[in-house]
């Protein structure tokens, strides 16, 4: 982390909120965190940013990284995102420039 743990708000100024701010408010809608964006990936075109809340992917809810996982799975070439921004559900859809990755395997020992 570069030590600016602040986040723009849709008015223009800037609220500070630590990064387990941002977790509580996942923990209050059910839905997980989101950190932020990968430059030119599909989450960045379709706007998503740092501090949104996601609730649901491809119709499924994702209260935790598995459920997230599992549900990216559902459906190939692209996703259904339900998030919470600023107190409001929006939901936007995102399309892979390619097959969607599969998540790493689970590290068995």
């Amino acid at each position: 982390m570069n030590g600016d743990d602040s986040t723009p708000k849709t008015d223009g100024s800037t609220a500070l909120l630590k990064l387990t701010d941002f977790f509580e408010v996942a923990k209050i809608y059910g839905g997980l965190a989101y950190l932020g964006s990968i430059q030119g990936s599909p989450a960045e075109r379709a706007r998503l940013r740092r501090g949104d809340v996601v609730l649901a992917v491809n119709g499924m809810p994702t209260p935790d990284l598995m459920s997230y996982l599992q549900a990216r799975q559902l459906r190939q070439g692209g996703a259904t995102v339900r998030y919470v921004r600023d107190g409001v559900e929006k939901e936007v859809e995102l399309v892979w420039d390619g097959p969607a990755p599969l998540p790493p395997p689970p590290n068995v020992h």
